[in-house]
């Protein structure tokens, strides 16, 4: 994995995509449009978000759908299964002991196509955690638009016909709140966590279990519970599991 590290405050930069990229990007695009299209289908309201939504693809770039309300797993397993998407790797993950759980299916054998949802209400930050990095909806994919994010360097993507225009949002937290509607608070929090794990590594997740194929995701997070305090203290205050 290359090492991402984050840009300092000044530097602004303008980018244009050559065929190779503007391919790349419609063609993640299309999976993620499949997929989508498919949640809609069960009348289930999902949306993508990081690079796909935009624009600032590469080869390597993941393929990230997610729902921001609970799904009963096995509405997403047979919805999948019915359009021959095949589930390689599933789990749950709590971020840190105040994250709300979320489950995480893999549908690729490099775990770049990924499907997420909650296990519990999200709060404020970890709903705008989503348009920090942009996000973008079944329908703003049909109409090929693209949309402002910050990527893991700390710069903010605008993008224009030609590529994107980015620059540090060091120094310019208020502003790029202002670009995104979202609130002071998640773009520090955002900056802090990102400028930390520049500094002393890959930080570490609180929670990562895996759910295997003679579990179902449910069961796993019962389980959790009474194994857990922290995860049991969550669930209880932000949602149940039935």
């Amino acid at each position: 994995m290359k090492n991402i590290k984050p840009q300092r405050k000044g530097i602004i930069k303008e980018i244009t995509y050559d065929n190779s990229r503007w391919k790349i990007l419609k063609e993640k695009r299309k999976i993620a449009e499949e997929i989508l299209s498919s949640l809609i289908d069960e009348n289930l309201d999902g949306s993508a978000h990081g690079s796909l939504a935009r624009g600032d693809v590469d080869e390597n770039s993941d393929v990230d759908i997610y729902l921001v309300e609970y799904v009963p797993s096995y509405k997403i397993e047979l919805l999948l299964e019915k359009r021959n998407y095949k589930i390689y790797k599933k789990e749950i993950i709590q971020a840190t002991p105040k994250s709300s759980p979320k489950v995480y299916f893999y549908l690729d054998p490099k775990e770049k196509i990924v499907l997420s949802f909650p296990l519990a209400k999200l709060m404020k930050n970890e709903y705008e955690f989503y348009k920090f990095g942009g996000t973008i909806s079944y329908e703003e994919i049909l109409d090929n638009k693209r949309k402002k994010g910050v990527d893991k360097r700390l710069m903010l993507i605008v993008p224009t016909e030609k590529g994107h225009i980015e620059y540090s949002i060091i120094g310019r937290e208020n502003e790029v709140a202002k670009e995104l509607e979202i609130s002071i608070d998640t773009v520090l929090e955002r900056e802090n966590v990102l400028l930390k794990r520049d500094k002393i590594g890959r930080t570490g997740t609180f929670l990562k279990v895996e759910v295997y194929n003679n579990q179902t995701v449910e069961e796993v997070a019962l389980k959790l519970t009474s194994t857990n305090w922290m995860f049991k203290k969550v669930m209880e205050e932000r949602g149940q599991i039935s």
